[in-house]
């Protein structure tokens, strides 16, 4: 792993006796993928500092709720036309892995369970839940049209 990485990693793990940043919102892998975000989102990342924390998320056991919860996939994704041929490669791998593990979630749930997700037309507007099975209400669908 990338020294920089790694003594932030390590900063952070020290300090988890002191101020939780995230509140105890998130369980212990959830916190290392939020810290790994971080670095993603820095722009001026070395080439071997993003395939290692690449290879760290691979070496993770990922669940769908950690990659539901963090939101990990959007911020992989970003890095699909990376110049570097291993970021690309790791970014496949983890995408391709990922896919597996949604798919896996969706098949063993039902879709009582899948319709819990739900639509909102913008920050004001209160959720409309919409089965996968279910026609939208023509009416809902208008009023959320004319909100924005």
């Amino acid at each position: 792993m990338d020294v920089e990485v790694g003594r932030f990693m390590e900063m952070n793990m020290k300090n988890d006796d002191e101020l939780d940043p995230f509140a105890g919102l998130f369980d212990d892998k959830q916190k290392k993928i939020l810290e790994i975000i971080q670095h993603l989102e820095n722009p001026d990342q070395s080439q071997d500092s993003l395939v290692d924390l690449l290879q760290t998320l691979a070496d993770m056991d990922m669940t769908f709720e950690a990659l539901k919860d963090t939101g990990i996939g959007r911020h992989v994704s970003s890095l699909r036309k990376h110049s570097s041929d291993d970021v690309r490669r790791l970014v496949k791998q983890l995408v391709r892995k990922w896919r597996e593990i949604v798919d896996e979630w969706l098949r063993l749930n039902p879709q009582e369970e899948q319709a819990s997700s739900s639509l909102t037309a913008d920050g004001n507007s209160p959720q409309q839940k919409i089965s996968r099975n279910q026609v939208p209400d023509i009416a809902t669908l208008q009023s959320l049209d004319h909100r924005g």
